[in-house]
């Protein structure tokens, strides 16, 4: 897998990046962000590059709920944003419902 690690309480993107040698810049990119943004306590930080595939098996993700976001779901499985974007023919725009059918690989 991709290495990660959980927020701690008063972390930051900021805080996490120096503590592992890391440029700021570069840990936002592995985390699919443009800018540093608060982080809660218990929030998944990779520290590497996702994968821009899912494992095999794993080729399909189902929403669950109206809101759905496609950040949480490419955080949950450590994938990296714009190449689910591509593979589904997602703008930044689009909104996820309740029972659409995100490929994974």
């Amino acid at each position: 897998g991709v290495p990660f690690v959980y927020a701690m309480d008063g972390e930051t993107y900021r805080s996490i990046a120096k503590y592992y040698h890391l440029f700021l810049r570069e840990l936002l990119n592995y985390n699919d962000l443009k800018a540093d943004k608060p982080l809660a306590p218990g929030t998944v930080v990779y520290l590497q590059a996702k994968k821009k595939a899912a494992p095999a098996g794993l080729e399909l993700y189902i929403v669950s709920r109206d809101g759905e976001q496609l950040y949480d779901i490419c955080q949950r499985f450590a994938l990296k944003m714009k190449a689910v974007r591509k593979l589904n023919g997602f703008t930044e725009e689009t909104e996820l419902r309740e029972g659409d059918e995100i490929k994974l690989r």
